[in-house]
C-alpha cells in the first residue's frame, strides 16, 4: 500500500503541524513490514505499482516487490526506509537519498 508521510515542521520562527513530507510503499513480507521510498533512485521520478512490480514512468526502471531492479537505468534497488511497528501504529523514518549513484547515500 502507498502511504503519505507527515511530520511537524519546526524552524526558528514557526511550527507547522502535520506537513506532508513524502510517500512510501509499505509491503508486508511474512511478519515483517518493509517500506520503500517512492522516489526512483535513477533521477527522482515517482515510482508506482503496476501489475506485479514497481515502475518508474519516466525512464522505464522497474523493481520487484523486494525492491531489486528488473530493468531500466536505475543504478540500485529502491531505497528501503526504517519501519517501526508498535501496538498497531507504524512509524516510518523518511529520508531522501542521492539519485543516479550506485550506493545509497543520504542527500
Amino acid at each position: 500500500a502507498k502511504v503519505d508521510l507527515f511530520a511537524d515542521r519546526i524552524d526558528a520562527w514557526n511550527r507547522v503541524n502535520q506537513v506532508k513530507i513524502g510517500s512510501a510503499w509499505v509491503v508486508r513480507t511474512g511478519e515483517k513490514l518493509v517500506a520503500y521510498s517512492t522516489v526512483c533512485p535513477h533521477l527522482g521520478c515517482a515510482v508506482d505499482w503496476e501489475g506485479s512490480e514497481f515502475k518508474c514512468p519516466c525512464h522505464r526502471s522497474a523493481f520487484k516487490l523486494d525492491g531489486t531492479p528488473t530493468g531500466g537505468p536505475a543504478p540500485r534497488p529502491l531505497d528501503a526506509l526504517d519501519v517501526d511497528e508498535k501496538d498497531g501504529t507504524i512509524a516510518i523514518k523518511y529520508l531522501r537519498f542521492k539519485q543516479g549513484v550506485e550506493s545509497k547515500e543520504q542527500a
